[in-house]
């Protein structure tokens, strides 16, 4: 339901414009362009209605919409059946059925080293709530329920954790035909800022890789869109809680898209996921104010970064009423936007790292 709300959020809420902060600076020649936007910012950006300094609680149209479509949504909850393998295609049942053995059989594994006896009816059936509740298997008192989070917290979650620290991406894969954006360069470029992306390079990354994405699954068919928004948002909760657990204290996320069109950002699970569930996490581990490096590949930060920030707040509005709760839970977040852009010569190698090595340095 969580990826459902926020993707209702961004329809209601008025689209942003790009805010450059006077922390901005001239950039140095032949490096990227940088825009920087401070917490505060994002908040004024994206808040409905009249004037930031004038209002004191979101406008009363704008919370009666979204209760009314929360309420709608409850209603019709996938959490409370079973995912019915016969309404998806062959295709996707295939992997959803690997990709579910597979979460089992790891899950094992962990029960058996760490000495806990499981009843393999407990475990299979838990195992299928990533899939049919989502990131909200916490928002229902069923005794099952139940069950199925304290799994999740304690052996599902350790599959989504990264040794290293974790950058997210989009819009990057093999056959990529300039090469700066093919998966491979992305993944020795994460090498050089010794971090590790989160799919492929956790325990959930690989299996969901090893399954090609669940790509078999089509958003154009409601039963599959329903198990992917569910499972996604299960999935990004679990590597943000990830980052909280590690004490990261910045997130790099690159981005090779459009926000609309062909492979649209905007659908991505970067967009519809990742980044709310950065917003998200803020609400209940209110000391974690991470610095968000956007670096957008096709320079196009005036487009792609109001448009993920909006993405990221609309969490944090969604869960508070009050202009100074939003404030007080965001405002420490910080938000930078790096042009890396073909036709300026930018590119992922070692001069970027270091710029980008420098940034992060910068906004500690």
């Amino acid at each position: 339901m969580a990826c459902v709300l926020q993707c209702l959020a961004a329809c209601i809420l008025p689209a942003v414009v790009a805010v450059r902060s006077k922390a901005d600076l001239p950039a140095a020649e032949g490096s990227p362009k940088v825009y920087r936007t401070t917490g505060l910012d994002l908040v004024k950006n994206a808040w409905p209605g009249a004037a930031f300094e004038a209002a004191q609680e979101w406008p009363k149209e704008i919370r009666d919409q979204i209760l009314d479509d929360i309420q709608e949504h409850v209603m019709n909850s996938p959490g409370e059946h079973r995912t019915n393998l016969e309404l998806l295609t062959p295709g996707c049942a295939k992997q959803v059925l690997a990709l579910y053995e597979d979460i089992i059989r790891r899950c094992r594994l962990r029960n058996k080293a760490a000495g806990i006896s499981q009843g393999d009816l407990q475990l299979r059936t838990s195992a299928w709530y990533p899939f049919t509740w989502g990131g909200d298997l916490g928002a229902s008192e069923k005794p099952e329920f139940q069950i199925g989070l304290q799994m999740e917290r304690q052996w599902l979650d350790a599959l989504a954790y990264s040794e290293k620290e974790a950058i997210l991406w989009a819009g990057f894969w093999e056959g990529e035909s300039s090469g700066r954006a093919t998966k491979e360069a992305l993944f020795q470029f994460a090498d050089l800022l010794d971090r590790q992306t989160v799919h492929p390079g956790t325990e959930l990354g690989q299996l969901v890789e090893k399954h090609d994405g669940l790509d078999q699954c089509s958003y154009q068919r409601a039963h599959e869109r329903e198990l992917l928004q569910n499972f996604w948002t299960w999935a990004s909760a679990s590597f943000v809680r990830g980052m909280v657990r590690h004490g990261q204290e910045s997130i790099v996320a690159f981005v090779n898209k459009d926000v609309e069109g062909p492979r649209a950002l905007s659908k991505s699970v970067l967009a519809q996921c990742e980044i709310p569930s950065i917003g998200q996490m803020s609400l209940f581990a209110r000391s974690w104010t991470p610095h968000v490096v956007l670096v957008d590949l096709k320079g196009t930060c005036n487009v792609t970064s109001p448009f993920l920030q909006r993405r990221l707040v609309s969490q944090s509005m969604l869960g508070f009423r009050s202009k100074s709760s939003v404030v007080r839970t965001i405002g420490g977040i910080k938000w930078s936007c790096v042009d890396c852009s073909e036709s300026d010569g930018c590119t992922l190698d070692a001069s970027l790292a270091e710029f980008l090595k420098a940034e992060l340095a910068v906004q500690k």
